[in-house]
């Protein structure tokens, strides 16, 4: 492989630098200097604008573009021949959004707007994976959202061959293809972005509550959360643990809404545990089975697992994408039948036992 500048620079701000700089690019004025350029950045200003701007920038007259305005990544001033338009791009290479970003950028554009009489477009550009769920949230705040798949889609259309934007694409699709490795790999090689991969590809099939990654003392793991569904008010819930799929129940006080001297964990757990091997065992899944360490501690308790060969087959092979999808589907029919059993037995009355089996315990002691 040829030295690439973007393995090189790395951090999200060298990424900022090459999209100011092919916007700069659209400037008509740069038109005589590299036609191939200016009309890339003019059909990437297209690309990041929302649709309803696209007309607009056949008559675009000139263009500025900087980065890290006002705290946003990219700042871009387009002056077209009815209009102008400000776009904000905030672009994320693998981190994702915090401190409730995009709305107060997408305030300072509007503020901006209001009192330049501009028009506001607001692009997310993202080259790592995403989830679905935040991809919508994102949309909803206001947000074009431009992925990898799309920045691959847009510049092959293109056939632009300046070194520095073939080494863009270069690493656009090296990504790519090391994410897709999972179709191919055996499935006990498989690094984080294998599972990254294979995730969006569940994601794609059936619908999923959540991915992102675990990290915690033991070395961290990627995480997909099936489902989440409450018995009374306590969650319970399936998530793939990487080569494991574990049922899980919730207990931390701001998931329950129930302070921790109102509710014994350990009873909790073993009752849903207990409640849902014997389902297991009544409904013919007979794959789900004891967790190996069950364990009376932390907020997120284990209940019952599935092991890796009872749904991803043999390990040192690539993984049956259909037949794998296949079972997910039929453990969420299981699990959504086992929530409505578990619904069947009241909490209160749990309660009340629980209290019953205290009181006579206390009175033993005496």
């Amino acid at each position: 492989m040829n030295p690439n500048i973007f393995y090189v620079a790395t951090s999200e701000l060298s990424h900022d630098a090459f999209f100011t700089w092919l916007l700069q690019w659209a400037d008509p004025k740069h038109s005589d200097t590299n036609q191939e350029l200016h009309l890339l950045g003019k059909s990437f200003i297209k690309l990041l604008l929302h649709d309803q701007f696209a007309e607009e920038i056949n008559t675009l007259s000139s263009i500025k573009a900087v980065r890290q305005w006002k705290n946003i990544d990219v700042w871009v001033e387009i002056f077209c021949s009815n209009t102008k338009i400000l776009l904000i791009v905030e672009n994320k290479t693998f981190t994702v959004e915090h401190s409730n970003q995009l709305l107060r950028y997408k305030e300072t554009g509007e503020t901006f707007c209001a009192e330049q009489g501009f028009e506001l477009s607001c692009a997310y550009v993202k080259v790592g994976s995403e989830t679905k769920k935040l991809i919508t949230a994102i949309q909803e705040k206001g947000y074009k959202t431009v992925h990898r798949q799309a920045l691959l889609q847009f510049f092959s259309t293109m056939h632009c061959k300046h070194p520095l934007v073939a080494d863009y694409v270069n690493y656009l699709q090296k990504l790519e293809d090391t994410q897709n490795e999972y179709k191919t790999k055996a499935v006990k090689d498989w690094d984080g972005a294998c599972w990254v991969g294979f995730y969006q590809h569940i994601e794609s099939m059936i619908p999923v509550n959540m991915w992102h990654y675990v990290n915690n003392p033991g070395g961290g793991f990627w995480n997909l959360s099936l489902n989440w569904k409450t018995w009374d008010d306590i969650p319970v819930y399936t998530q793939i643990e990487e080569r494991k799929i574990t049922f899980k129940v919730a207990l931390s006080e701001n998931e329950t809404g129930l302070e921790d001297n109102e509710i014994d964990k350990n009873a909790v757990q073993n009752f849903i545990h207990d409640k849902l091997l014997a389902f297991g065992k009544q409904s013919g899944f007979a794959e789900v089975e004891y967790p190996p360490y069950m364990q009376h501690r932390g907020a997120y308790r284990a209940i019952g697992v599935i092991k890796s060969e009872n749904w991803l087959g043999d390990l040192s092979e690539p993984v049956e994408l259909n037949q794998t999808i296949l079972f997910l589907k039929r453990l969420e029919s299981f699990y959504e039948a086992f929530v409505d059993h578990l619904r069947s037995f009241s909490y209160e009355q749990f309660i009340i036992k629980q209290e019953e089996v205290s009181l006579r315990k206390v009175a033993s002691e005496e």
